[in-house]
């Protein structure tokens, strides 16, 4: 039994918000979410992957894995094979990663969604709700899958572009910035070396 067991749980939300610090700016193409939480005192960055459907999913068969679910395969492919091995720390580790089912039922069961959008959002609990809130009206709609999962990812409360931004005018901003575009490079390097298939090349970052 994973130690996050108890914070993912997947009948409540409500043991995963108590840990809570902020949720963060960030965000993507797929809109997943980015938390800082902490529990028992271990600080830790989240990330919460919706199952939304692709287009292969919604207009073809669906073939294949959901992009959620390759990018938490990937993800420990790399740890296993890359940040475990020391050929670079310089990809995001991932520590734990959980998928829960039945997401809009236990919604349903712990929040009241229409009257939750009616009133203005003054909390984490109430944001966290807010967005499962909208996830479960996709689910009914048929364009998402009924499950969403996190991803427990090493702490990080900063975007690179406002580390640079912040960097530059510094009296270290050269030394900096050759140090991120060499240790950006050199994974890069890695990842194609390990795997001359792999074609990411998205360094985006919001």
């Amino acid at each position: 039994m994973s130690k996050f067991d108890k914070v993912f749980n997947c009948k409540s939300l409500k043991p995963f918000i108590k840990t809570i610090e902020e949720i963060l700016p960030w965000g993507g193409i797929s809109e997943s979410v980015f938390v800082q939480c902490v529990y028992k005192g271990l600080p830790f960055l989240t990330k919460i992957y919706w199952h939304s459907k692709s287009s292969r999913e919604l207009y073809d068969k669906p073939e294949g894995m959901n992009p959620s679910d390759t990018e938490i395969a990937i993800l420990r492919i790399l740890y296993e094979n890359v940040i475990k091995k020391n050929y670079t720390p310089c990809i995001v580790e991932l520590a734990e990663a959980k998928t829960c089912e039945g997401v809009a039922a236990m919604i349903n069961k712990e929040v009241k969604c229409s009257e939750l959008t009616r009133r203005p959002i003054n909390s984490y609990s109430d944001s966290i709700y807010a967005m499962y809130c909208k996830y479960a009206e996709q689910i009914a709609n048929g364009i998402s899958h009924d499950k969403v999962s996190y991803a427990v990812l090493e702490r990080c409360n900063w975007p690179m572009k406002f580390f640079i931004r912040r960097a530059i005018g510094s009296s270290a901003d050269e030394v900096i910035m050759l140090s991120l575009i060499f240790q950006v490079i050199h994974a890069m390097y890695v990842l194609n070396v390990l795997y001359p298939k792999f074609r990411h090349r998205d360094l985006h970052t919001y």
